[in-house]
């Protein structure tokens, strides 16, 4: 069986961001149900009280792929960044349109088909799209 290897990231700015650790992991249990994937654990949500980066972080870890979501409630516009990896194709527009039970002012995303990233094997070296080796004998 040949596998999707989808990556979503998103960054949204919303006037309604969840305001509580429940509220959030509902979200992402909803989310994950309408994507049709399965979830092996969590979703486990924290708030984060650091001065200047208050918000709520969400992950949950999906039978081989995974989702994390990232909130600022606490400035106007508040904002979301949401991680979606699967092993399986999924539609974006039903990702964005649950996003939008936020109340999106606008956002950006990136899908990224991580297949399309493969190496050849027989390449020594491999460098970053950051222009660092990471081939270790060079250091």
């Amino acid at each position: 069986m040949i596998r999707e290897h989808r990556h979503l990231i998103v960054r949204a700015y919303v006037n309604n961001p969840p305001k509580s650790e429940e509220a959030l992991a509902e979200w992402c249990k909803e989310t994950i149900s309408l994507v049709g994937m399965k979830v092996i654990g969590g979703p486990l949500v924290v708030r984060g009280e650091m001065k200047d980066n208050e918000g709520l972080t969400a992950v949950a870890v999906l039978d081989f792929s995974h989702l994390s979501v990232h909130t600022w409630d606490r400035v106007n516009p508040a904002l979301i960044e949401f991680d979606l990896f699967s092993c399986k194709d999924f539609d974006l527009k039903k990702v964005v349109d649950k996003l939008n039970e936020f109340d999106i002012l606008n956002y950006s995303y990136m899908f990224i088909d991580r297949d399309s990233l493969d190496l050849p094997s027989e390449n020594p070296s491999v460098e970053s799209s950051f222009g660092m080796n990471l081939n270790k004998e060079d250091e």
